[in-house]
């Protein structure tokens, strides 16, 4: 009779079989629930954006909040999660980004991570207060 007897043989091929099936539900399980965190798409029209500042030091947890405050993310959890699958949560960089409405947490991530920041031109006249100084900042950079 031996180990692999016509009957332990059945019983190992069904076991086989349910396994693969457990390890294919998994994977289609993981893919279903990790397309909506990367790739489905945020709120806001398309050609549209915002500008927002991130300062140096802010954590991901701060900037998925400010995203959700500026309506640029609906679930800061799904920002910073595609932001862990991206190996990037400590790498996001300050600085001013506009960024587009509607993008998916993973394009998000990207911009924020290779730190494409807006650069804005600002004339300043010499001898200006610091005052004025401070209202032509906040209308050209509206933040």
């Amino acid at each position: 009779m031996g180990l692999f007897s016509e009957g332990n043989r059945k019983v190992l091929k069904q076991w086989w079989k349910g396994l693969l099936l457990l390890v294919i539900s998994v994977v289609i399980g993981s893919g279903i629930w990790f397309y909506p965190v990367l790739y489905q798409s945020n709120p806001g029209s398309k050609g549209r954006a915002v500008t927002i500042l991130i300062l140096r030091g802010t954590s991901a947890q701060k900037i998925a909040a400010l995203l959700k405050e500026k309506k640029i993310i609906r679930s800061p959890e799904k920002f910073l999660w595609a932001a862990k699958l991206h190996g990037a949560r400590r790498d996001l960089k300050a600085g001013l980004y506009r960024l587009p409405l509607g993008e998916s947490n993973s394009k998000l991530v990207q911009i924020l991570r290779k730190g494409k920041i807006t650069e804005i031109k600002v004339s300043l006249p010499e001898g200006i207060r610091s005052q004025k100084m401070a209202s032509i900042f906040h209308q050209k950079i509206g933040v």
